[in-house]
């Protein structure tokens, strides 16, 4: 509620039967962009209230306007204030100087945490070793894994590199109800190729579908040969794999669904959160309803997977970010914004649950999934690299049998030359 607020005033709120288009403002004028919080002064890095940790978020959008609004000035304050009841109050007048301060001296950063003990921090990313010194044992074998958005996309060719590593048991929770693939079409076609055969056929049968009939019709058998080549992959790798139709922000189903999958299958054991969802538009352009549908896939999904699987011993989470939400990227505020949300989530539930591995990775673009057509070339044009495939999903397995102690904020980016690097977020 915290972020819809303040994205439909910063966006297309209106009162009074008046517009308040702030973002076209400031994009044109300039003027400043300012978000103050209160998440301990360090972004939440200590805190163990996941809810409280996810208004951390808020970051989000300052990364994402300072992009769209070249010419403003945009900062992002964390300043903290009395976490303890009873305990004594911050000096307030203190306080508002520094804040004061910051915005009138602190420069061009946009991220600043001000705790009470006086630091000023800034977040910053450094190259994470290139080998884990201590690897954790891989998952115990028979080990019952959730994964939301497992059907298809990057989080699928995680979850079949990684059934790689012992017989575990995935429950691959996604939107998609599969349907069938008719016999005429290649196991290879894209979703282009699929509208085109769909379109023929009907012709021939004399039918007139319009084309966003075809088009829906054509997203349907792709998923669903999708999601059916990832279960029979995970089964060649000598893992179990069910797919079930959840809506990941629905509490109550995924209780349900979970509740069924102990029963049949024993407890859980882990948690990869890789649903998402894309509205790319800028923040002026956006609507309220992009931003509730891609904000609580990743937050609201959270959510309902903690509630439905916190009374088990789970031994890791993961958590699928983007480098949207550590460096902003035009356009995406609200999944920059969602995205930031499970980075701060990872440090409050790895402080809560010390012996659960818990990782949000904040990925650069993948060679596919998401990444395709428009959204590649966009990636093309300035310079940043496509992660292949392979290259990834390896990575991921990497990072979540790495050391126990190892950072909960995890930064994994492509280079042109090279494997693609890890970094980790620190201040």
């Amino acid at each position: 509620e915290v972020h819809s607020f303040v994205f439909k005033v910063v966006g297309q709120a209106a009162g009074d039967n008046k517009r308040i288009d702030i973002a076209d403002r400031l994009s044109t004028n300039g003027k400043a962009f300012i978000t103050l919080q209160d998440s301990g002064g360090d972004f939440g890095r200590t805190q163990r209230d996941v809810f409280s940790a996810c208004t951390g978020g808020l970051t989000g959008l300052a990364k994402c306007a300072g992009q769209e609004w070249p010419a403003a000035a945009v900062k992002a304050i964390d300043v903290e204030r009395d976490r303890q009841p009873g305990e004594r109050g911050v000096d307030l007048r203190e306080t508002a100087r520094r804040i004061v301060e910051e915005i009138l001296l602190g420069g061009d950063d946009i991220e600043v945490g001000l705790p009470r003990d006086g630091r000023r921090l800034v977040p910053c990313c450094e190259l994470a070793a290139g080998e884990s010194p201590s690897p954790i044992k891989p998952l115990e074998e028979g080990a019952v894994v959730i994964v939301s958005g497992g059907g298809r996309g990057i989080t699928a060719r995680s979850v079949i590199e990684l059934a790689k590593t012992a017989r575990l048991k995935f429950a691959l929770f996604g939107r998609t109800e599969p349907v069938d693939v008719p016999a005429d079409v290649p196991m290879d076609a894209t979703e282009d190729e699929v509208r085109g055969l769909l379109a023929r056929a009907a012709l021939a049968a004399g039918n007139k579908p319009s084309p966003k009939e075809i088009a829906a019709t054509a997203a349907r058998i792709v998923a669903s040969r999708d999601i059916r080549a990832t279960i029979e992959a995970v089964r060649a790798a000598g893992s179990q794999a069910e797919y079930s139709v959840v809506d990941i922000t629905d509490v109550a189903a995924v209780m349900h669904r979970c509740m069924t999958i102990r029963r049949t299958w024993g407890p859980i054991s882990g948690i990869i959160h890789g649903a998402g969802v894309l509205a790319d538009k800028l923040i002026k352009d956006k609507t309220d309803d992009q931003f509730a549908r891609v904000f609580s896939t990743k937050v609201a999904g959270l959510h309902a997977l903690l509630a439905a699987c916190g009374a088990d011993d789970l031994k890791f989470i993961s958590l699928f970010s983007s480098v949207a939400a550590r460096f902003g990227s035009a356009g995406q505020s609200d999944y920059a914004m969602a995205n930031e949300a499970l980075n701060r989530a990872a440090w409050a539930i790895s402080n809560a649950r010390p012996g659960c591995r818990v990782q949000a990775v904040n990925w650069g673009p993948w060679e596919y999934g998401m990444v395709s057509g428009p959204v590649r070339s966009y990636f093309e044009e300035r310079g940043i690299p496509i992660i292949p495939a392979d290259i990834g999903a390896g990575a991921f397995v990497q990072e979540l049998l790495a050391s126990p102690d190892s950072h909960p904020e995890v930064v994994f980016a492509g280079t042109s030359q090279t494997v693609p690097g890890s970094l980790i977020a620190t201040i």
